[in-house]
């Protein structure tokens, strides 16, 4: 099971308009309604930014976390994104951390002659 980071599923979910110069991924904002493309996601060194230079709506999440904030939250529900998909996300890094630890089976729990 491949794990599906952040910055997939906002590009799955969320139509991106073109590159600023400073990399962010310009669209309206959905949090204000903005009338223009002043909101925008920049994806950079496994971290996920949003910013909204209308209403100041903002978050950075750094891939791996294993928790969203209420704000980040908030902010990716307006873009349809719900809960479940973020529980998903955040979740898999967990559960994959977990699979690599060793696995504790009878025959490695008894002694060694």
């Amino acid at each position: 099971m491949k794990q599906q980071t952040l910055q997939e599923l906002i590009e799955r979910k969320v139509v991106l308009g073109k590159q600023s110069a400073k990399g962010f991924r310009a669209l309206r904002c959905q949090v204000c309604h903005d009338h223009s493309e002043r909101a925008g996601f920049k994806f950079e060194a496994g971290e996920v930014r949003y910013n909204c230079f209308n209403c100041q709506a903002r978050f950075v999440f750094t891939e791996g976390d294993t928790s969203v904030s209420k704000n980040a939250r908030r902010i990716l529900e307006c873009y349809g994104i719900t809960r479940e998909e973020l529980n998903e996300v955040t979740g898999s890094s967990f559960l994959l951390k977990k699979a690599e630890t060793k696995e504790i089976t009878l025959e490695s729990m008894k002694p060694q002659v």
